[in-house]
């Protein structure tokens, strides 16, 4: 069955002006020159037919669409576009007989007709090999065992080699298969060991004690509560009882009580110290009086000399008498009358002298008494009666002063029984007062040191409530058979978290178990008991995962040893294909001068003409390499497809021949029409263009010739 195209559409796109699309024939020309579209619509071909665009094959980065119609792939017809799941290629990739990068034989772009790059012939070793032996079906094989199965031996019953691809997929299976062993009876053992049901029976054991202790907390809450009451009320009571002593009324009772005491001391200690100098200032001032009397009464009296005077008259008259008598006796004797008389006078003036003296005497020993001082003169008695009067003045005015005070300290006295009265004493003795003020401060004190631990008490029993934690909907009256115990309370709470840790640990623990065995089984089984048998399910399945991957081992070991003994014949296949009769006709055919080719290991492909002469391809014109690769691309062609025919695509394939010889391609290019194979032909050059439409008139219809330009036409 020939492979040929059926329909075919480009959409417009970059250089392309129009989309293209024509249902070719067997022969189709498409002449465009330069950015007329004619490359785009080549690699439109390679990009909706081949998805391995290798070496020549690669285009670019065009958005092309559009659709090819194929038939010949099937019973039906194939159609291709950009989407497509499988390109042309990757089809015949499928079909283990046929060469992979069939679609390299079938395009020439670019007039690149070399059937592999970089290769000196043109060819190289690897591309005859793929399609002139067997060694592309090998190479197939061999694709799929690794080089390191390649280099792996089987050596006293194992297999060595590199710990990579399969090598490593099974030593991973050995050890996976091993780790589910460890896996398996890990869980068998942690299913056997202490269940998390187990540990639920003791936590609801211990919930069931800690909820009869949190009655009896709340039991105990209530009790605290109550005694908290019971303390305000005794604190409010005493707080009444404090009404009645007013912490200010006392205070101000201690200040006036002690202000009224000081007071009263000073008052009475200046009433001691206040002396009434009315009885001295009275005797001063009859002592002035008198004393000024009794000086001038005391004064030194001068009867001495009348006596001496008198005796002197009385013994000068005794004289005179007798030795002058007369006058002078009488004289003297008046005389001495006279100042016996003054003598007698004085004498009694001295005499009463005498007592005034004796008075004076008195009163200066009365003002020694009263002062503690000699009175000298009189000027020490005004003086002192001075000092005494002021005296007696200030204390009238300090006893006027004091008068007044102990009219204030009434005054005070009143106070303080009124501030008494407030209190509730009445009628207290002054003599009590202090003692009674001590009494109240004590009492007030007693008190306020009784509220002061009455707040104290109720603070700590606050913070114990507190430290309760129960709301005061909580709050039990009903007593409960079990008392309070915080440190039982606290111990079981412990106990309880030790086995809620005990069994978060071991749901981790078993839930690190799960999740490895779901990480093995690839599932997740709800149930704990449903893992042992699912492991063992997947252990068996590693088992035999483990033996098939060491079957498949130990073939794909053996089956490289068969292929490459297989290898070794390469060249002598190689040569057999090149002497097959498909490519040598095909190589005549086109060329009209060679007949044969062979394979030199150093200088490539050889070509033999009707003269037998042999000729290297590497040193061909370039015109005779066209020829010759268009032959083998043909012949190569239909060998791999067991002479059935297909379509090629050349774009200026033959734009480096001679016009001698492109005469005998497009020749050619007829023939191959005629054999069954569809060609779309590419150009630029008008040589060709003309040689192909002369050529092709005798193909009639079969002859398609397409014109690039601002419209496409076709002819």
């Amino acid at each position: 069955m020939t492979i040929q195209i059926k329909k075919l559409k480009i959409n417009r796109n970059g250089p392309l002006q129009k989309d293209f699309e024509i249902e070719p024939g067997k022969l189709n020309l498409i002449y465009g020159h330069n950015e007329s579209g004619k490359t785009f619509l080549v690699e439109g071909l390679i990009e909706l037919l081949f998805q391995n665009k290798k070496n020549k094959l690669e285009t670019r980065d065009w958005d092309i669409t559009g659709r090819i119609q194929i038939s010949g792939l099937s019973q039906k017809t194939e159609s291709f576009t950009k989407s497509s799941k499988k390109k042309l290629d990757q089809i015949w990739e499928e079909d283990s007989q046929l060469p992979k990068d069939l679609s390299s034989l079938l395009v020439i772009k670019g007039g690149e007709t070399t059937l592999q790059k970089n290769a000196a012939d043109g060819i190289g070793h690897s591309f005859l090999k793929n399609f002139l032996s067997a060694e592309g079906i090998l190479d197939e094989i061999e694709k799929n065992i690794s080089k390191t199965l390649q280099n792996a031996k089987i050596e006293n019953k194992d297999i060595n080699g590199d710990n990579r691809g399969d090598i490593n997929q099974r030593n991973d299976l050995i050890k996976e298969k091993e780790e589910i062993e460890s896996l398996l009876k890990e869980v068998e053992q942690t299913h056997a060991s202490t269940s998390i049901q187990d540990i639920d029976k003791s936590i609801e054991i211990l919930n069931s004690k800690i909820e009869v202790l949190e009655v009896a907390k709340c039991y105990k809450a209530f009790k605290i509560n109550e005694s908290i009451n019971e303390l305000k009320k005794e604190k409010s009571e005493i707080e009444k009882t404090n009404l009645n002593l007013n912490p200010d009324i006392i205070a101000d009772l201690k200040a006036k009580r002690k202000h009224y005491e000081t007071e009263e001391n000073k008052i009475k200690e200046e009433k001691d110290n206040l002396k009434d100098h009315k009885e001295d200032y009275e005797w001063l001032e009859n002592a002035k009086t008198n004393y000024l009397k009794f000086l001038q009464n005391t004064e030194k009296s001068s009867y001495d000399l009348y006596f001496w005077i008198t005796c002197f008259f009385l013994i000068v008259t005794g004289i005179a008498t007798f030795v002058y008598p007369g006058w002078i006796p009488f004289t003297t004797t008046i005389l001495s009358i006279i100042f016996f008389i003054l003598f007698s006078l004085k004498f009694k003036e001295k005499r009463k002298n005498s007592l005034y003296k004796n008075e004076l005497t008195e009163l200066k020993k009365e003002y020694k008494k009263r002062f503690n001082k000699e009175l000298t003169n009189l000027t020490t008695l005004e003086t002192k009666f001075e000092v005494i009067k002021e005296k007696q003045n200030e204390y009238k005015r300090d006893k006027e002063a004091l008068e007044k005070r102990e009219k204030e300290q009434d005054e005070h006295r009143e106070d303080i029984e009124k501030l008494f009265g407030k209190l509730g004493h009445q009628e207290l003795e002054i003599n009590n007062w202090k003692s009674k003020i001590e009494e109240l401060g004590e009492n007030l004190a007693r008190n306020n040191d009784s509220i002061d631990s009455k707040k104290d008490e109720i603070y700590k029993r606050n913070l114990e409530l507190e430290g309760l934690k129960v709301p005061r909907e909580n709050f039990l009256e009903k007593p409960t058979n079990l008392e309070w115990n915080e440190n039982e309370y606290e111990n079981l709470k412990e106990s309880k978290i030790d086995k809620e840790k005990s069994k978060r640990d071991k749901e981790e623990e078993m839930n690190f178990l799960r999740a490895k065995v779901w990480a093995t089984l690839k599932s997740q089984e709800e149930k704990w008991e449903d893992l042992i048998p699912s492991l063992r399910k997947v252990l068996q399945e590693k088992e035999n995962a483990y033996i098939e991957k060491t079957a498949e081992i130990i073939s794909k070991i053996k089956i490289h040893s068969i292929v490459k003994e297989f290898r070794e014949k390469e060249n002598e296949r190689i040569e057999e294909g090149l002497q097959r009769k498909e490519v040598r006709d095909a190589l005549f055919s086109i060329t009209r001068n060679y007949h044969k080719i062979r394979k030199e290991k150093q200088e490539g492909l050889i070509v033999i003409n009707n003269e037998d002469e042999e000729f290297s391809i590497s040193k061909l014109s370039t015109g005779a390499k066209d020829q010759v690769f268009l032959a083998l691309r043909t012949g190569f062609a239909k060998l791999s497809l067991q002479s059935q025919s297909a379509f090629l695509i050349l774009d200026d394939a033959f734009q480096h021949s001679d016009w001698e010889r492109r005469e005998n391609l497009v020749f050619q290019i007829i023939e191959l029409t005629k054999l069954g194979w569809q060609i779309f032909y590419f150009t630029m050059d008008d040589h060709l263009k003309k040689l192909f439409q002369t050529e092709c008139k005798k193909l009639g219809d079969s002859f398609k010739f397409i014109e690039l330009s601002n419209k496409n036409s076709i002819s």
